[in-house]
């Protein structure tokens, strides 16, 4: 409101029904987790909703969550915590993107279905030991 910016939206929290209809509506998902020791060591589940989406991602994490979305999000900018300069040149870059994103592989590595046939197997291979 103090720089008249008209084309971002803050809303209130709201109910699981209606979220997916806010997450198809947005043009980018913003995820941030501030500069403690704490949020370091966490993978917030918003990050699985969010990739699903297959829309851009801008994250402020560190740690994990950092890690994770470098190696598995694509089209997801991650700036440090709390940053807001570097905050502002990650989401100028996302707003260059000029591609249609797909992640059905990252849904597919990271179903239900396969990660417990990945720990199946995890288990399977440390009784055979």
């Amino acid at each position: 409101a103090e720089n008249n910016i008209s084309n971002i939206e803050l809303i209130n929290p709201i109910n699981r029904i209606n979220l997916m209809s806010y997450y198809k509506d947005a043009d980018i998902l913003f995820l941030h987790l501030n500069d403690f020791d704490a949020y370091r060591k966490v993978l917030p589940s918003k990050l699985f909703e969010y990739a699903s989406t297959n829309k851009p991602i801008l994250a402020g994490v560190s740690g994990y969550a950092k890690d994770f979305i470098i190696n598995n999000i694509d089209h997801a900018e991650v700036f440090y915590p709390c940053n807001e300069n570097e905050m502002i040149e990650k989401l100028e870059k996302i707003c260059k993107y000029n591609t249609i994103i797909n992640r059905n592989n990252f849904s597919i590595k990271f179903s239900r279905e396969s990660i417990m046939i990945n720990m199946a197997k995890d288990i399977m291979d440390i009784k055979n030991v």
